[in-house]
């Protein structure tokens, strides 16, 4: 249990934490932009990560949450997932349930994210990302939003313009969500 709450202190405490520290001063200038990394496990069940991918889904979720209460506040929220990108992720001890690395879902996660057909992203790309969504005024649209940093923003807020959020909002895209029958 220590190492799994160890991941939602740095995923998900740490975030918020440093988010409460800088929001008062936002809220007095009534401008600010929040910006988040998560992680596109955030919508996948995946038997081997249980701690990354939740704390990832709180975070967006968090995001999501945070853009509704700062509504009118001049104050911008994302949280934003920066596609596959070759990281250390899980090579540190105890990082991954190694005990069900064999289990099928986990397996077919691997395969994919090995595949020579996936291309890998370098860091650079999240972090341009952010700084598009931070200075584009076209990109306010998108706020609460879990923003995929392999996706060119302009179709996605051009849809985020039409009446009632186009299918972001009919559909609930971008957001990390349980549909229902």
């Amino acid at each position: 249990m220590d190492i799994w709450w160890r991941v939602y202190e740095v995923n998900v405490r740490a975030p918020v934490a440093l988010i409460r520290a800088v929001l008062p001063s936002m809220l007095k200038r009534n401008t600010g932009i929040l910006l988040t990394t998560s992680s596109a496990v955030a919508a996948m069940s995946l038997p081997v990560m249980t701690a990354y991918s939740s704390s990832k889904a709180a975070i967006s979720k968090f995001h999501e949450s945070l853009s509704v209460e700062l509504e009118n506040t001049g104050i911008l929220s994302f949280a934003v997932h920066p596609g596959m990108v070759k990281t250390e992720l899980g090579s540190a001890e105890n990082a991954i349930n190694k005990e069900h690395i064999q289990h099928p879902a986990m397996q077919g996660f691997l395969k994919m994210a090995t595949s020579s057909e996936i291309k890998r992203q370098e860091p650079e790309l999240c972090a341009d990302t952010m700084v598009a969504l931070a200075a584009d005024p076209r990109y306010k649209v998108l706020t609460g939003r879990h923003i995929n940093a392999t996706q060119e923003l302009p179709p996605v807020a051009e849809e985020a313009e039409k009446e009632g959020k186009g299918r972001l909002g009919s559909e609930r895209l971008y957001l990390i969500t349980v549909p229902t029958l």
